[in-house]
């Protein structure tokens, strides 16, 4: 495809400064005037029950001890909330590239607005995981994120992000808002989504104003077939904590504590909300390509291992 007009790190890895730097007071500053008293909270995991995370419908879950059940749920929590933590570190690189790109003063703005907000967002957000974030280890998914950042143009940009992953990314927060343990929490989410909801609106606008290059459409339709077969791999992150908690298991039990979480059937419905979003905003040529490759069809619970 053709090259971007400019490159940026995602800063994945980016260090944070110490907590005496000089240049914490005033981010503290300026983060103030938008959170106000919400500007420190204490962290109250875990954030969301094992019934929110289908646990508790599973033999696995019911038959380890107490303990095991704590530390299962605490990793499934936090697991959530370090995904969130990333998306909003890669949001900051994607609004300043997406300035860079701009082709009006007005977008220009609303990209420069909507990088303010993503930092603000993982301030939010890093105050709910232990040690403000730094130990976080990105997953699969933010690193295709990152090199999607890095690498896309424009209009891949702008339709990935903004009308797919923040168009799902709204309903996936409101879930975590209205399910969450924490009142605190709950209170961020909601804020975050406002916020959200325009970037993914004005994503719409533009993306609805293009028309996309071939180059574009073969460049996103690489990147979402990558992301979509994570969706089609069902409950991942939940069967990574059972395994972490409760070491290798047998195949067949694998296979059982997929069907039992309802991995298959919440896969299917997370990737036909995908679709519609692409097919109502302008990307009725890239679902066409995603369909061909069957990307929107979940794949059996034995396939998943």
């Amino acid at each position: 495809m053709t090259a971007p007009t400019m490159q940026i790190n995602a800063g994945l890895t980016m260090p944070g400064l110490a907590s005496e730097h000089r240049l914490q007071a005033m981010l503290n500053g300026a983060a103030k005037k938008q959170l106000g008293e919400r500007l420190a909270l204490e962290v109250e995991p875990p954030l969301w029950t094992a019934e929110f995370f289908k646990l508790a419908q599973t033999d696995l879950f019911l038959a380890a001890s107490v303990s095991e059940r704590d530390e299962i749920l605490m990793l499934c929590s936090r697991s959530l909330v370090e995904e969130a933590l990333l998306i909003e570190k890669c949001g900051m690189a994607f609004g300043a590239k997406m300035s860079a790109l701009s082709e009006s003063t007005e977008e220009r703005m609303f990209y420069n607005l909507m990088a303010g907000e993503e930092a603000v967002h993982y301030h939010q957000v890093r105050q709910f995981v232990p040690n403000n974030g730094e130990d976080v280890a990105p997953n699969a998914f933010h690193h295709l994120l990152a090199r999607l950042i890095e690498n896309g143009d424009r209009d891949s940009l702008g339709f990935i992000i903004q009308v797919v992953l923040e168009g799902w990314g709204i309903s996936h927060y409101k879930t975590l808002a209205e399910n969450t343990l924490s009142q605190k929490f709950s209170i961020e989410l909601k804020e975050i989504l406002k916020d959200e909801s325009r970037h993914h609106g004005t994503g719409v606008i533009l993306s609805r104003e293009r028309t996309f290059g071939i180059e574009s459409i073969e460049y996103s339709v690489k990147v979402l077939v990558e992301f979509l077969q994570m969706i089609q791999l069902g409950s991942q992150a939940v069967l990574g904590a059972v395994l972490s908690v409760l070491g290798e298991l047998k195949k067949e039990q694998k296979i059982t504590l997929l069907e039992q979480l309802d991995s298959v059937k919440d896969s299917a419905e997370t990737l036909q909300k995908l679709r519609s979003l692409m097919i109502l905003n302008g990307g009725e040529d890239i679902v066409s390509r995603l369909d061909v490759l069957h990307c929107f069809t979940p794949y059996l619970a034995e396939d998943c291992l």
